[in-house]
């Protein structure tokens, strides 16, 4: 990473050498494209002893190729790609130390270019110097590092969450009665994760979460006739319906979720495919509010300040699946179950017209199920010398809180549905 920096740094300071340094990159991922097709469209068989099978390829900058006979060479990379799986037979590869991401066979000799540690270079073709090899993710010592944000833009969706409802009557015959409930907007959140490969196939991510946002304030006058009424949800015998065409009920409400996740990962490849599986922990918390007030015209004569909320923790599954779609582009879905087990309150402080008063604090345990679902693709650049790898995203995504509440209500469900940019790095 520092390499990386000096670099950018070197070059930013010599604005007059910017347009052909530019130029000069242009060039070169032009080649390093052609060369990336051509060696796609290659049909190669296995060699004795080592799982990369194409020692032609051994000068050009080291990607990971993992290769079987009868397979095209693939050039897409993730060091969540560890393993591959060819008639039930695993092959795991290595890497060498020094910038170099790959190695074939039991490499003891020495490496020290950027030309791939295959059994034709460990000895002294590599130009001498230490080489270390084994199974690793990209970096010496098999430990790589992927840390992302994520822009979520998701919409909450309730099976109900009413605000009031208004009765327009004619005061003999007629009764029309229409609910009225809380709209959000797609709403910006964060989402941010840090993960790390401890070997060539096991890791494990923390995941952070959150929705904090208000829906739109809403509110209505009693019919001008008289007949009629705006009337919030119900909250035991407390009524304070706005029945005189003075008389306005305005009502607000809020949601609060995050979640915090942190599992041990398990990655394979089975051809073309990438799977990951994961288990762990999560804890989440939802915090919801109902908040109403009665004008008259000339103050507030009464009120309902409602909040309930639910923390839990349990243990959460996940399962990744990607593959390759055009050069570096891969097409990728995911899915997390969560169980969790903890608990509930809520409070509830209301005034009525005639000045009662009403105080109510309830504690429980409760369960809350969460299913999550997303699909999406994302684009892979060329890892460097370095070995930065940068990895942009976007997805569509879905989630559903079973029995989660709502802002006047703790056994309605709750469910979001968005989609999000991403964009993070391999090192």
């Amino acid at each position: 990473m520092g390499d990386f920096s000096s670099f950018v740094n070197t070059f930013s300071a010599v604005r007059v050498r910017r347009a052909a340094v530019l130029l000069l990159v242009v060039l070169t991922c032009s080649v390093e494209l052609a060369e990336l097709s051509t060696a796609q469209s290659r049909q190669v068989s296995r060699r004795a002893g080592s799982t990369f099978i194409d020692p032609s390829d051994s000068g050009r900058r080291p990607y990971r190729r993992q290769q079987f006979a009868g397979q095209t060479y693939d050039a897409n990379f993730d060091y969540r790609l560890e393993e591959e799986f060819n008639d039930f037979d695993i092959s795991q590869t290595g890497f060498c130390v020094g910038g170099n991401d790959c190695c074939c066979g039991d490499c003891v000799g020495s490496c020290s270019d950027d030309t791939c540690c295959n059994d034709s270079c460990c000895g002294d073709a590599c130009g001498g110097g230490a080489c270390g090899c084994g199974a690793g993710g990209g970096s010496a010592g098999g430990l790589a590092w992927l840390v992302g944000f994520e822009w979520s833009f998701v919409q909450p969706r309730f099976s109900e969450n009413l605000a009031f409802t208004t009765l327009v009557s004619d005061g003999a015959t007629t009764f029309d009665f229409t609910d009225s409930e809380f709209d959000y907007d797609l709403e910006l959140t964060p989402r941010v994760w840090l993960e790390g490969s401890l070997t060539d196939s096991w890791g494990w991510r923390f995941t952070y979460w959150q929705f904090d946002h208000q829906p739109a304030i809403a509110s209505a006058q009693a019919p001008a006739n008289g007949f009629g009424s705006i009337t919030p949800p119900a909250f035991g015998d407390i009524d304070i319906s706005a029945v005189d065409p003075a008389e306005t009920l305005t009502a607000s409400s809020e949601l609060d979720v995050f979640t915090l996740d942190l599992e041990a990962m398990k990655y394979a490849r089975i051809n073309r495919w990438q799977f990951g599986v994961g288990c762990g922990v999560r804890y989440a918390s939802t915090e919801q509010g109902y908040f109403a007030t009665l004008n008259d015209g000339v103050g507030d004569i009464g009120s309902i300040d409602f909040t309930h909320d639910l923390e839990g923790f349990g243990p959460t599954f996940s399962a990744y699946g990607a593959r390759p779609l055009l050069n570096r582009i891969n097409i990728v879905g995911a899915a997390r179950a969560s169980v969790l087990f903890g608990d509930s309150a809520s409070r509830l402080s209301a005034v009525e017209p005639l000045g009662e008063t009403t105080t109510i604090t309830t504690n429980r345990d409760d369960l809350l199920p969460i299913g999550e679902a997303r699909l999406g693709v994302e684009w892979l650049s060329l890892r460097r010398p370095s070995g930065l790898q940068w990895v942009l995203s976007s997805a569509l995504e879905g989630q559903i809180w079973g029995n989660a509440g709502n802002a006047s209500s703790e056994d309605a469900d709750l469910g979001f549905y968005g989609f999000n940019f991403g964009l993070g790095f391999i090192r």
